[in-house]
């Protein structure tokens, strides 16, 4: 999202601010005070926030990768990890230079919920999803399984 600054168009990156919107309430008041800004006030009062929301969480990214580990799921060898946030982001880094990734988290019922991700021109992860009950896109889906949890 290009502003004008003094006569010059100055970058103002759409994730970071997007981001920083993403953190506050969603209020009319909130969005009130947002249009009664200019671009360039808002752009230069919410960037920095952005920006850190972005720089954390990239790091929680990272650690979650960090702590994947490699399973077989439909004869492919791919890395899992246990996310309950960010979980595109973690499941499109892991699925960097392998077919898919797989994600979880287990549910307060009992169930284990698999996100699965892939890259253009990757595996069609739909297809592997579907075989389990679930579904979704050839680059997004997810299926549900029931597990014993002890309590």
């Amino acid at each position: 999202m290009p502003t004008e600054m003094q006569g010059r168009r100055v970058p103002c990156p759409e994730g970071a601010v997007n981001a920083a919107i993403r953190s506050y309430p969603m209020t009319f008041e909130q969005w009130d005070t947002f249009g009664s800004l200019s671009p360039i006030e808002l752009c230069e009062r919410l960037l920095p926030e952005g920006e850190a929301i972005l720089r954390y969480c990239q790091e929680q990214v990272d650690t979650a990768c960090r702590n994947a580990v490699e399973i077989e799921m439909d004869g492919y060898k791919v890395l899992s990890t246990n996310a309950t946030m960010l979980i595109s982001e973690i499941g499109e880094q892991l699925a960097k230079d392998r077919p898919f990734s797989a994600t979880f988290f287990i549910q307060g019922d009992g169930k284990r919920i698999w996100s699965l991700r892939s890259r253009e021109g990757g595996i069609d992860v739909s297809e592997v999803a579907r075989r389990r009950g679930g579904g979704g896109h050839p680059e997004a889906a997810g299926f549900e399984e029931p597990i014993d949890i002890l309590r």
